[in-house]
């Protein structure tokens, strides 16, 4: 019983984690889709518009680069920072009450 329960459980975590891929999948498909499109429609005005075209794809390539960058980050970035100040005011654990208490 409890092992159906947790197979239940676990496919509507599973379920509702890919719906929501999905859902971003199709944002990020579309966007791409429309900035396209805007691309087309100023390359159709001419090659006055040459500079608007550059300015566009030079804005999507920074937002791309935010979102996905090439070089990859320490998983924690602030890690060494938050290191730090813990060394500064270390904790000990107090057992009587289970709580995070400063050292002295």
């Amino acid at each position: 019983m409890v092992a159906t329960l947790t197979a239940l459980v676990l496919g509507l975590l599973v379920s509702s984690a890919k719906g929501s891929f999905d859902a971003m999948n199709a944002g990020i498909a579309q966007t791409g889709a429309k900035i396209l499109l805007v691309d087309h429609i100023l390359a159709d005005y001419g090659p006055e518009r040459k500079e608007v075209r550059e300015q566009l794809r030079h804005s999507v390539a920074s937002v791309i680069e935010r979102i996905w960058p090439k070089k990859k980050k320490a998983p924690l970035e602030g890690c060494a920072q938050w290191s730090r100040l813990m060394q500064r005011r270390p904790f000990k654990l107090n057992c009587a009450n289970s709580r995070q208490t400063p050292g002295l």
